[in-house]
């Protein structure tokens, strides 16, 4: 990094490839480097650093740096986060994190901007990969009560949160009383 400043859509391309590389100091420097050479940052930037920071071996400690573009680098630098910075910010945050996750969800109804199909899809497979149906199913009734797009993948990720409790029969019950909707 160096030299003359990129225009906008070159800086978000370049973080975007980051992200695809999982090249995340590099999504960062970029990101930091733009308004020390007059280029704006744009939410779209954000949240592609955001999706740099997933998977990575420090995966925890780069979930707490997402967590921090958002609330503290977004808000200092005059940026307005929008649902696609909350949905790359959910889609970082590890497993084990989901209840972070509800707070970030919550954290966007606040905003003006709705969560859309996506922001909760993306809590959703968190409920799912945790075990927690009840919080899938009652996330489905937020969804319809708010007026929210169910698509088949958001029905599937729900019925799929049922699947590690196959013991039980009042979450299969659950699952398939969402057919007769």
């Amino acid at each position: 990094i160096g030299g003359e400043a990129l225009p906008l859509d070159l800086y978000e391309s370049a973080i975007e490839k980051c992200a695809t590389a999982r090249q995340w100091e590099h999504g960062l420097a970029l990101l930091h480097e733009a308004p020390e050479r007059s280029v704006e940052v744009s939410p779209y930037m954000y949240a592609m650093a955001m999706r740099a920071c997933q998977n990575t071996e420090e995966w925890m400690e780069l979930w707490r740096r997402a967590i921090d573009l958002l609330f503290v680098d977004m808000p200092r630098r005059h940026v307005r986060a929008n649902t696609q910075v909350y949905d790359a910010a959910l889609f970082a945050q590890p497993k084990q994190t989901w209840q972070r996750g509800a707070e970030l969800l919550d954290d966007l109804r606040c905003t003006a901007v709705e969560p859309g199909t996506s922001s909760y899809s993306l809590f959703l497979n968190a409920c799912r990969q945790n075990r927690f149906w009840e919080r899938a199913f009652s996330t489905l009734a937020d969804m319809k009560r708010l007026g929210v797009k169910l698509d088949a993948n958001t029905y599937a990720t729900a019925i799929s949160a049922c699947t590690k409790h196959t013991q039980l029969l009042l979450p299969w019950k659950r699952a398939l009383l969402l057919f007769d909707e």
